[in-house]
């Protein structure tokens, strides 16, 4: 009885799968190559308005226009100080980097993680950071951090535009 059931089971769903592989078959031979028209399982035409709508819509609610002067993205930061991988005695470093020009933030990430894809990693993910310096503390010695830095323009429209990171690492005694 167990393995009758099974086999039933087992055709019933070999029975609907021929079927819709039988409907697909079916729907794809109706399609004609002109991409406003279908044809209905009956031969009948319909037309396809989705084209027309979405012209119809853009005519109504056109995208909105960018102030080309106000879209600066901000130059990339040069790293300053630490250097790579030179040491860095106690608790606590100093990071210094470069002005960027059409820059009016900072956003600086500090972390044990070289990806900086573990946020619980981080020590510091300050993106307010106004200037070019930037001290982080709490820093544990013989462990190797890795620093970065983006410069970040807040003027735009709808959406900030921040330059790339700059990355570099140090090492504490």
């Amino acid at each position: 009885m167990k393995y009758f059931l099974a086999l039933s089971v087992f055709i019933l769903g070999l029975a609907i799968s021929i079927k819709t592989v039988a409907s697909s078959e079916l729907a794809t031979k109706c399609v004609s190559d002109d991409s406003h028209t279908t044809k209905n399982g009956c031969g009948a035409k319909s037309k396809d308005w989705t084209h027309k709508r979405l012209e119809q819509v853009a005519a109504i609610l056109p995208e909105p226009q960018k102030n080309p002067a106000q879209i600066v993205r901000p130059t990339t930061v040069k790293l300053i100080s630490p250097k790579f991988l030179s040491p860095v005695s106690g608790t606590t470093a100093k990071l210094e980097w470069s002005d960027s020009a059409g820059a009016k933030f900072y956003h600086i990430q500090v972390s044990k993680d070289a990806g900086f894809n573990n946020r619980s990693m981080y020590l510091a993910d300050e993106k307010w950071v106004k200037g070019n310096s930037f001290d982080v503390s709490n820093l544990e010695s013989g462990q190797k951090y890795f620093w970065r830095v983006a410069a970040v323009n807040s003027d735009n429209d709808s959406m900030f535009t921040k330059s790339l990171f700059i990355s570099s690492a140090f090492e504490t005694k």
